[in-house]
């Protein structure tokens, strides 16, 4: 898979998404690295569907999780691209979470995950 650093309005970032037809029909995990407003250099993982080739998802309703979070680190390209590789190779510990959030969503109604129960 290609890991590629661009340079975006606020600075470096990568974004990859992959298919991840186990969480259902049309779902994607995105991985985002880039350097935040707060001063995180953070990479995210986030179960997207594509609705005319970009990227949604449903707030509180989707998974979305840090995955990588530095402070105080610059995201130059080359620490984009490396974090953004480490984010990937995690993916099999992220659909893992996603489908144990999904499952406790079904079990619990939609609000469990808000209430942290």
């Amino acid at each position: 898979m290609e890991i590629k650093a661009l340079k975006g309005d606020y600075g470096w970032e990568a974004r990859n998404l992959i298919p991840a037809p186990e969480l259902g029909a049309g779902k994607y995990i995105m991985f985002l690295t880039m350097k935040r407003y707060s001063g995180a250099f953070a990479s995210t993982a986030q179960v997207v569907s594509l609705e005319n080739g970009c990227p949604t998802f449903s707030m509180f309703g989707d998974y979305r999780k840090g995955v990588i979070v530095k402070m105080n680190a610059r995201a130059t390209q080359k620490a984009v691209n490396e974090q953004q590789a480490a984010a990937v190779a995690m993916l099999p510990q992220v659909l893992e979470d996603a489908k144990a959030f999904y499952a406790k969503q079904a079990a619990e109604g939609p609000f469990s995950v808000i209430a942290g129960a």
